[in-house]
């Protein structure tokens, strides 16, 4: 079932039927996941980190993504980009909405109130092919908790920034935290962290056609103010109810 607190649900139907379950309890990749994007070679960028196959690293307790700032090298994971058969690809619509949850560690500077995220961790949905929609359930920018949706029409689409560290809708710091995003394709998204309601954007629709959305994470560097490290993610499940 979804990980929702009791009186979290701003009214909306939570399906519970599970249309897919990645637990990351082996030291292989499960098939439907690969370790880079769009089959680029290692060094390729993306959001402006060279990505390394060497980086993601499954393990029995966890998907490791590691970040290493000298060079910087990153490391990403995604189930729609590259040809795996078969893909995970969800097509959430008004009449069979989607709820997608991840379970992360998120390393952070402290482990108080004024803790700040290191580097660039996130974990995202996103169109295969063109940018028709993405949307972030979590990344971490310039060291907060912040979600967005964007598309290639709209590179900034919206945003909303979690609370502060150890407050009902903020992370905690250097500690596994639950992600969850609600979606239906019906113009407005709901964000969970930990159970609890963080917020909603609205405005979000599809550029082209519905393509589904693939899942992925990743650990990137940020240049944009957060402080910076070596780190290391761990996600331990990715799953999705519709």
């Amino acid at each position: 079932m979804p990980y929702i607190n009791p009186g979290q649900n701003p009214g909306v139907t939570i399906p519970t039927t599970v249309f897919s379950d990645t637990e990351f309890n082996s030291t292989s990749l499960p098939t439907s996941w690969v370790n880079n994007w769009y089959n680029d070679p290692d060094g390729d960028e993306q959001n402006g980190t060279p990505m390394y196959r060497a980086n993601t690293v499954p393990t029995t307790g966890g998907l490791n993504q590691i970040l290493n700032i000298s060079g910087p090298k990153g490391g990403i994971a995604q189930t729609g980009m590259s040809g795996q058969s078969p893909p995970i690809l969800v097509y959430p619509t008004s009449g069979a909405p989607a709820y997608f949850e991840y379970r992360m560690y998120i390393p952070c500077t402290t482990s108080g109130a004024t803790a700040l995220i290191y580097n660039w961790p996130t974990g995202w949905l996103v169109t295969p092919g063109p940018w028709s929609l993405e949307l972030d359930m979590f990344e971490g920018l310039g060291g907060y908790a912040e979600g967005h949706w964007h598309n290639e029409d709209n590179p900034g689409g919206g945003g909303l920034v979690f609370g502060t560290p150890t407050t009902s809708t903020g992370i905690i710091p250097n500690a596994y935290n639950i992600f969850g995003l609600w979606f239906a394709n019906t113009g407005i998204a709901y964000w969970f962290l930990n159970g609890n309601l963080v917020g909603d954007l609205t405005g979000m629709y599809y550029l082209y056609s519905n393509t589904g959305l693939a899942l992925v994470l990743e650990n990137s560097y940020n240049s944009g103010g957060a402080p910076n490290a070596n780190t290391t993610i761990n996600t331990t499940y990715f799953r999705v109810w519709q």
